[in-house]
């Protein structure tokens, strides 16, 4: 056996177990004792298409130290599996993050929901996913705006009409987050879904998260750049 790590590809998109094989860096922290976490970067490869991949992986002080320094052989790195845990993989598959200004909730939840999309599995429950990332987004946009409406348990329906209402959304996207709502509702009560919707959903609420959240967000940081720009007067101008 080898050390591995659980991943989907980022070249072929088969899901797989990536091989450990050179820890070539490691990033210690401030703390001490051999138990607090460090991260290393590990060089792997797909063993399905071989495509190159580099790992950042987290673990124990007490267990990466000796495998970087040579003091646990190679042969013997499968014995830390259960004690490393994988965090991030470069490159990252495509569409798999989110910005930080999309609620939390949804990019704890959105990894996973790309993968099952990736791999046309269980599109049942991708579209009850979706229809709650809509619903979460939604109280997001409602909260933020301050409308009045009736609480995080508002019906979806009242949501929907009265953001477009508002103007926050367009016709056609609270059309499509009525097809979302009943199709999530369908899901939900009878255990079925077509993996082709589900991955239009996922598209759909992929770019309507970047321009209700992420561009929102860009456009204010543009704004104070500017701001800031003009505000500074040129060297050698008197203030006034």
């Amino acid at each position: 056996m080898a050390l591995t790590f659980r991943i989907v590809c980022p070249h072929c998109s088969e899901p797989t177990r990536a091989p450990a094989e050179e820890f070539y860096r490691w990033w210690p922290n401030d703390e001490e004792g051999d138990d607090h976490k460090v991260v290393a970067a590990v060089a792997s490869y797909c063993p399905e298409c071989e495509g190159l991949i580099g790992l950042l992986v987290q673990g124990p002080d007490k267990v990466i130290r000796p495998i970087l320094t040579g003091d646990t052989e190679s042969t013997d790195w499968e014995f830390s599996q259960e004690q490393l845990t994988l965090k991030e993989m470069i490159p990252a598959r495509p569409g798999r993050d989110l910005g930080k200004s999309v609620p939390k909730e949804i990019r704890a939840v959105w990894p996973d929901l790309v993968e099952d999309v990736t791999r046309r599995r269980n599109p049942a429950g991708t579209i009850t996913t979706c229809r709650g990332i809509l619903e979460t987004a939604l109280r997001a946009l409602d909260q933020t705006h301050h409308l009045d409406g009736l609480g995080p348990h508002e019906n979806l329906v009242k949501r929907i009409d009265r953001l477009r209402n508002a103007g926050l959304i367009t016709a056609s996207v609270a059309e499509w987050a009525h097809e979302i709502r009943l199709d999530g509702n369908q899901s939900a009560h009878e255990l079925v879904g077509d993996p082709k919707r589900a991955a239009d959903y996922c598209r759909f609420l992929k770019v309507f998260l970047e321009v209700a959240f992420d561009l929102p967000d860009k456009i204010a940081a543009i704004k104070a750049g500017k701001l800031k720009t003009m505000s500074r007067k040129p060297k050698g101008q008197a203030a006034a």
